[in-house]
């Protein structure tokens, strides 16, 4: 029988990465006013996990800033 654990991992570069490309993929190239909405909701949630987080430098990676 397999015991669950309520052991968290935190977000690496990596995970960030991965949401940005996402997002990224999700834009046209255009201003997305959808797409920025997003990923700013992103932002705070991801601020809360890291207060290290770099806002400016994640809304670049989503093709957004």
């Amino acid at each position: 029988e397999r015991k669950e654990t309520n052991k968290e991992y935190p977000m690496t570069r990596k995970d960030y990465i991965m949401i940005a490309k996402t997002i990224k993929g999700h834009t046209d190239g255009k201003e997305d006013h959808v797409m920025r909405g997003f990923a700013l909701s992103m932002v705070i949630e991801l601020q809360k996990e890291n207060p290290r987080f770099d806002r400016e430098r994640f809304l670049t990676a989503c093709g957004v800033a």
